[in-house]
């Protein structure tokens, strides 16, 4: 077993290259290709309107009110009346930020979040609990779901929480309860951070966004350029900057703005306006496709995802191969790119990081692969996947 920098060394020097035009591409959940009509937005500031946002003369204060247009739309789209929009280059930067940001002033009590997480979220409070502070992380059903009576009593027992997760889980596509758990948690006046990467573009805004007092969203997950993402707080959440500098972002995000990339952020909300829905049953419809395809295919295979998934998402395992690494590997030499975990997670053998928690044992959770499709996702991705599977396949029995 190579560790991850081995295998993406054997990746480069091997001879498949990516090349956008011929390569299948499921892998979504990691990244979205750029949306070329986000590029227009983008390229207008780079060429029209690039002053710097801080500036105290009119081209600076042209740019910012460019600015405070994208953050008021943003609002407009997420149905928020009132609150901050802060802008920064990642998800991960961002809910760093709204961990930090609260609990760094030592007044907001006990962080409660749940064992199939996001490395951006388990990994600082992980670190947190390493500091020898009081971290609760709550279990899951066998649908990935929270269980509501444990977080009752453990919120009741804190009596002080900060509540930290994802309505979307970024593997399995598993939806949580997002009403019930706000309900519970309001009961006890639980502050909610929304890691809402995943759920931005797979769930209908209304079943998320009014269901918490900040959540972070990334550009590069909604089709547009990477490097700019955002930090949504109520006008209430005072937030302590977890780093120091400038005034830009009221101090949270020192340091000039990616102007054009806020502008293509913008652009590629207001494709979501008008596209969510359509493209939502696309995506219903063509994972259900897909299964279909997997099912007509000569090769045993589970399906881990649960029935109450998002749209565009399907982790399934094959217990019957051995060598993990070599199946990606021969995958990727086949031009079909999908992953079995986060890219943050930075390795491609192992048991997953979700599956154990919801009671999969290893032989499945140590062979799984995350399907993830999205705006250009065709049914001849899930064929040209199922021919590579049995072929695999067939050549393991020979």
């Amino acid at each position: 077993m190579s560790c991850a920098c081995g295998f993406r060394l054997k990746l480069k020097r091997s001879n498949a290259f990516f090349v956008p035009e011929t390569t299948i591409y499921m892998d979504y959940n990691a990244t979205t290709p750029v949306d070329k009509r986000t590029l227009g937005a983008f390229d207008k500031i780079c060429r029209r309107e690039w002053g710097n946002p801080s500036s105290l003369h009119s081209s600076g204060i042209q740019i910012g009110a460019e600015i405070d247009k994208c953050r008021k739309n943003i609002l407009d789209y997420f149905n928020l009346k009132s609150g901050n929009v802060y802008f920064c280059s990642n998800g991960s930067e961002s809910i760093h930020a709204a961990i930090w940001g609260i609990l760094s002033k030592g007044k907001t009590g006990i962080p409660v979040s749940t064992l199939i997480e996001h490395p951006a979220v388990k990994k600082p409070l992980r670190y947190y609990r390493f500091l020898k502070n009081k971290t609760d992380f709550l279990r899951v059903d066998k649908n990935g779901a929270i269980i509501l009576d444990e977080l009752d009593r453990t919120l009741k027992t804190n009596g002080n929480s900060f509540l930290i997760y994802s309505p979307v889980n970024h593997e399995t596509g598993a939806i949580q309860p997002v009403e019930e758990i706000y309900k519970i948690a309001k009961k006890y006046d639980t502050l909610i951070l929304l890691d809402s990467v995943q759920a931005a573009p797979r769930l209908p805004v209304d079943k998320w966004s009014k269901f918490c007092d900040m959540f972070s969203v990334s550009g590069h997950k909604i089709y547009s350029p990477k490097g700019i993402a955002a930090l949504y707080a109520k006008e209430n959440v005072k937030l302590k900057p977890f780093r120091l500098g400038g005034c830009q972002e009221d101090g949270i995000f020192p340091g000039t703005e990616n102007a054009p990339g806020i502008a293509a952020f913008n652009e590629a909300i207001n494709l979501l306006r008008s596209e969510f829905v359509e493209e939502s049953k696309f995506l219903k419809i063509l994972i259900e496709e897909g299964a279909k395809i997997f099912d007509n295919s000569k090769f045993d295979f589970v399906i881990e995802s649960p029935e109450n998934r998002a749209p565009g998402v399907l982790c399934v395992s094959f217990p019957w191969i051995k060598d993990m690494e070599k199946f990606m590997y021969e995958l990727n030499e086949s031009n079909i790119c999908l992953s079995r975990f986060s890219a943050c997670a930075g390795r491609v053998t192992g048991a997953s990081p979700v599956l154990p928690y919801m009671g999969v044992p290893s032989s499945r959770s140590a062979t799984s692969i995350r399907i993830s499709c999205g705006r250009w996702s065709k049914r001849e991705d899930f064929y040209n996947l199922a021919k590579f599977i049995e072929k695999y396949y067939e050549n393991l029995n020979k």
